[in-house]
């Protein structure tokens, strides 16, 4: 019995580990700390488009954060900010939204545009954006998205 759950385990974290996605830190942010990996669709990826990665004097509040996917993401991940010491933002959920007007060419080749409007950022912090899945209870380390998802206010 102890044995093929150990071999149930190792699967699942084996499987997780085949996602394109990387693991990032989770921060404590008074809840139940999870105990596995987040993990998106095999094959998906998911990108910062707005703010621009790697900018600075993004407004602070409740400002929009915009990601580009490859394809459909569950309805059960959520965006998070991350700070420079670690911290977590609490969990924004992600609504589907228009191209933006001004949005580079995306790398996919359906691309799949994602709002986040709940995430309060404070003033002069650094940032990287990452993902979280309600579904698996919150999970850690948390989905980094890919390419450079981070940007200062």
């Amino acid at each position: 019995m102890f044995r093929s759950l150990a071999v149930l385990v190792l699967a699942v974290l084996t499987l997780a580990g085949c996602s394109s996605v990387e693991a990032a830190p989770a921060p404590s942010a008074g809840l139940a700390t999870p105990n596995l990996p987040c993990s998106l669709p095999y094959g998906t990826n998911v990108a910062l488009l707005s703010p621009l990665p790697g900018s600075t004097g993004v407004a602070a509040g409740f400002a929009p954060i915009v990601l580009v996917a490859s394809r459909d993401l569950p309805k059960t991940v959520t965006a998070v900010a991350i700070s420079a010491r670690g911290t977590a933002t609490p969990v924004s959920p992600l609504e589907r939204t228009a191209k933006p007007v001004h949005a580079a060419r995306s790398a996919f080749p359906n691309p799949v545009y994602y709002r986040a409007t709940a995430l309060n950022l404070r003033a002069k912090r650094h940032y990287t954006i990452a993902l979280d899945d309600l579904a698996q209870n919150g999970c850690a380390p948390y989905a980094k998205i890919a390419g450079n998802a981070r940007f200062s206010t």
